[in-house]
């Protein structure tokens, strides 16, 4: 929620070079930190990682506009170096932010390149350098592993059968990701917010979207019309689904954690051009002229996108969550609560080492505070190498499965997804109908919502998961045995 907030901050900072009316740019940024629910509830999460490439991007953004304002010395030139490279560390997906702040350096550069060529290329030393320092950790790895962050391959789930490549996940983006950024579709189950039946609910349904198309088209067209800075960020928002496509892991859509990039330059476009709409409706040809009615329009015309953005991020937090006003204090309690009781059972069960799904296993790793090991199997993503090494080499293993009638609950602590059934999505009856063929000794206990298989002989885990082939799990393997 802090690198939320800081975004949104930084939002308002940078919609203050882009407008004349400071309560405009303190708009953008308050709808930016409110709306949509869906990245409200993403933000609160543990992985911090997008929001930090948000807050560089963002930055980077800030600079740029400054050193456009005048403010181009050696310090800022660091500095955007800097933030490129810390939010290239954090994820390669701060694309979305250098693509405007590079269009506007390159615009001014080229204006400016005759006379200037040997600050330029002081100016070029020092941002390279900065960045270079920034992204160390990411390129020290990535030069050992062949830059694998950049391959498709370095991805395990890109293998995901579900994933059908960059056409499917462009369909994906305008059908289901846009909608949900824009505050139509509920996070996870991605129903659409308020109809979900047939009849005038649909028709209703489609005017609102077509109504917020056009405004979205009319947003981008004064941008590109405006030109300069204003321009690179007209093109930035038509060019996000493409790159967001690029992605491989953009497949999966339902909690909109890869397009949690779009608000903040969606706010600053909106901004923009709330401010455009200003100039255009006072008569004047530039944000100069009827200055004074220009400030005080401006404002007026974002404030009822602002309301309908926030009512939709009410009406999606209550239907994702069923809280209400009468019942909104009633229901505040520890989230986590549940989850650390789970690890209070593990632990009195005996359990230390042991797998799961991967949205199991990184909720109990972190909750456990160390107490407990689990990692993933099979093809499931491996997320900490150090972690994967310990739970294979126990002798004793712990194998998390959720039965079909404690799925509900489970998916609310733990994922909207029926992959948490068992290790890489195995059905706990495959599992156990391997273990029989192996011969190997076992029990089964219960911690919250999950059965907890506990082996006494080691598994090698990577034959475990949902690519066995043949009957009654006969590719289970022991290993040492």
């Amino acid at each position: 929620e802090l690198l939320w907030t800081l975004a949104a901050i930084l939002t308002w900072r940078v919609a203050r070079r882009l407008v004349r009316s400071p309560a405009l740019a303190a708009l953008a940024g308050a709808v930016m930190w409110a709306a949509p629910f869906a990245d409200i509830l993403t933000s609160s999460t543990t992985t911090a990682y997008r929001g930090t490439a948000t807050d560089c991007g963002l930055g980077c953004l800030l600079v740029v506009l400054r050193m456009l304002d005048g403010r181009s010395g050696l310090l800022s030139w660091g500095t955007l170096g800097l933030l490129a490279g810390l939010g290239l560390w954090s994820t390669p997906e701060i694309v979305y932010f250098l693509v405007p702040a590079g269009l506007m350096l390159v615009g001014a550069s080229v204006r400016q390149c005759r006379r200037r060529m040997a600050e330029g290329t002081r100016q070029f030393i020092t941002v390279a350098s900065s960045f270079v320092v920034g992204a160390s950790p990411w390129l020290w790895w990535n030069l050992h592993h062949g830059f694998l962050s950049l391959r498709p391959s370095g991805f395990k789930g890109a293998n995901n059968p579900l994933n059908r490549g960059f056409g499917q996940r462009l369909s994906h983006f305008f059908e289901f990701t846009l909608p949900m950024q824009l505050g139509l579709r509920l996070r996870g189950s991605g129903r659409w917010l308020f109809f979900d039946g047939g009849g005038a609910s649909h028709i209703v349904l489609l005017s609102a979207v077509f109504v917020m198309a056009m405004v979205g088209v009319g947003a981008i067209v004064l941008c590109l019309a405006r030109g300069g800075r204003f321009a690179a960020l007209g093109v930035s928002v038509l060019v996000f689904p493409l790159f967001y496509a690029v992605l491989p892991a953009t497949w999966y859509w339902r909690d909109g954690r890869y397009a949690l990039f779009l608000p903040p330059l969606v706010c600053l476009v909106a901004a923009v051009a709330c401010e455009q709409g200003a100039v255009l409706s006072t008569g004047g040809s530039s944000p100069s002229d009827n200055d004074r009615a220009r400030r005080r329009l401006a404002p007026l015309l974002a404030v009822p996108l602002a309301v309908v953005a926030l009512v939709m991020s009410i009406v999606g937090f209550n239907q994702t969550s069923g809280v209400t006003f009468t019942n909104f204090a009633r229901s505040w309690s520890d989230p986590d609560g549940p989850i650390e009781a789970v690890v209070t059972e593990l632990r009195s069960l005996g359990v230390w080492r042991g797998f799961a799904d991967y949205w199991v296993a990184e909720k109990l790793d972190f909750l456990s505070h160390g107490h407990l090991v689990i990692a993933t199997s099979g093809t499931d993503t491996f997320y900490i190498s150090s972690i994967q090494r310990q739970a294979s080499g126990a002798e004793h293993q712990a194998w998390l499965f959720v039965p079909p009638n404690r799925m509900a609950g489970a998916e609310a602590q733990y994922g909207a997804t029926t992959a948490i059934r068992g290790p890489d999505g195995l059905p706990e009856e495959t599992f156990l109908e391997g273990l029989h063929h192996l011969g190997v000794p076992y029990r089964v206990g219960r911690a919250g919502p999950f059965d907890v298989v506990l082996t006494f002989r080691r598994l090698d885990e990577r034959t475990v998961g949902s690519g066995l082939s043949g009957p009654r799990g006969q590719r289970l393997q022991t290993v040492g045995s």
